[in-house]
């Protein structure tokens, strides 16, 4: 088995072709089996196959199918916090005023505007910055982790 480095957060499975997600931080670890596969044939001594480099056409047109495969799962993404936010509200663990108040919150504002263009890794670092107490590290976590599974959507 062999990987090919891509230099965009992710590398591609040469037997397969799948891509494997390798963004992690200590905060947030990257636990996917399949960059733990990855990881283990580094530490075997392998080198991935350097990066393709795209011709300035061929990366607008990666670009463009990225981002429209990501503005198929806006909604889905935004529509599923929202969900999040009002399970929270009927299970009395928020009330409406924390609700709105979480809505008003300077960081979660950021990220609501940055999901809006698409750009899920600027929303995802917005969470992550956010103070609000509302906002625990289980609910920061989920969050992140629903954005950064959108990150590389790529045909």
């Amino acid at each position: 088995m062999s990987y090919q480095l891509t230099g965009e957060g992710y590398v591609i499975r040469l037997a397969d072709g799948a891509k494997v997600p390798i963004t992690t931080s200590a905060e947030y670890p990257n636990t996917n089996p399949d960059y733990l596969a990855y990881l283990a044939w580094l530490e075997a001594g392998n080198t991935p196959s350097p990066v393709a480099t795209p011709t300035a056409e061929e990366q607008r047109i990666l670009d463009q199918n990225r981002y429209k495969r990501r503005a198929e799962v806006q909604a889905e993404l935004m529509s599923w916090m929202a969900a999040d936010n009002m399970g929270r509200v009927r299970s009395g663990e928020w009330t409406v005023a924390q609700l709105t108040s979480l809505m008003d919150d300077p960081d979660i504002k950021d990220a609501q505007a940055y999901m809006a263009t698409l750009s899920f890794e600027l929303a995802a670092q917005s969470i992550a910055a956010a103070t609000t107490p509302l906002l625990t590290q289980s609910i920061k976590a989920a969050w992140i982790a629903k954005l950064q599974s959108n990150l590389f959507l790529i045909p």
